[in-house]
């Protein structure tokens, strides 16, 4: 799969979906693959581009992989609700695989859609990122945790959605601090031939 095409797959699931800052949300994605270090992998700019689509985008995603229709949420009950949930997901990720996108990418996407974690809270999913030692995905989190946290970014917020930027602000701080950590770390062991 080439990177123009993962663009352009991107592109049409985000289309017409602005960010909360009122831009187009795909400058987001390409935002954080552009800050990946010069060290990660082509593999690695698709699941920067890639990151929001299976959680943001699935409703586009049942349509232009052809799936199954899940019932509607309000009809069953909440443990069936969430198997459909995670079927769906399953048939999400086959659909990528059968796309032409490599097992690697396949699991930095797994890693990185909120709704593959249920239960879990923000920063035990982040643990789960680095415990998965998936460097791309920890790369790419923590470019979004940047961007989502940045200065310029929040600036541009409407009013109405500063107190909730200054509260998820706190929890990108802690994020990125721990993956901060956890990319030093693998960056030691490569650098000293143990990674």
């Amino acid at each position: 799969m080439n990177l123009h095409k993962t663009l352009t797959f991107a592109h049409e699931m985000h289309a017409g979906v602005n960010d909360w800052t009122g831009v187009p949300y795909i400058t987001h994605p390409v935002f954080v693959m552009l800050s990946l270090p010069a060290s990660c992998s082509e593999e690695d700019k698709h699941i920067a581009l890639l990151h929001d689509v299976v959680e943001d985008c699935k409703d586009r995603l049942i349509e232009k992989f052809d799936l199954e229709q899940p019932h509607h949420q309000d009809q069953i009950p909440k443990e069936w609700q969430d198997k459909e949930n995670q079927l769906l997901l399953e048939k999400i990720f086959s659909a990528f695989e059968k796309y032409g996108y490599s097992p690697y990418i396949i699991e930095g996407l797994r890693l990185l859609t909120r709704d593959c974690w249920d239960g879990l809270t923000y920063l035990e999913y982040v643990k789960n990122i680095i415990e998965s030692n998936h460097e791309g995905a920890m790369w790419v989190k923590y470019c979004d945790n940047k961007h989502n946290n940045s200065i310029e970014r929040r600036a541009k917020l409407p009013e109405q959605l500063l107190e909730k930027s200054t509260q998820m602000a706190k929890r990108y701080d802690k994020s990125i601090a721990l993956l901060e950590e956890a990319l030093t770390t693998c960056i030691v062991k490569r650098t000293n031939g143990l990674g």
